[in-house]
């Protein structure tokens, strides 16, 4: 969805582990005012629906910084 808060909210109001999965092409801080809502986050290392993809190493680097969000120093 393209505004993932309401949702989450909702999913997590329900008793419910909620999380968000972040493409290749996406940028890190698209999910950041969402990270508190989050339980888990997913960084994607090829893009969705196709198989047989080499592994992009952009995820490496979102990775580093979706764990720099989540735990700060």
């Amino acid at each position: 969805v393209p505004e993932p808060g309401e949702l989450l909210e909702q999913i997590r109001g329900a008793g419910l582990v909620s999380g968000l999965a972040l493409n290749p092409g996406t940028p890190v801080e698209r999910i950041q005012p969402f990270l508190q809502a989050c339980d888990y986050i997913l960084v994607m290392s090829v893009e969705p629906g196709f198989g047989g993809q080499k592994f992009m190493p952009v995820a490496l680097e979102k990775l580093r910084r979706v764990r720099e969000l989540v735990s700060p120093g």
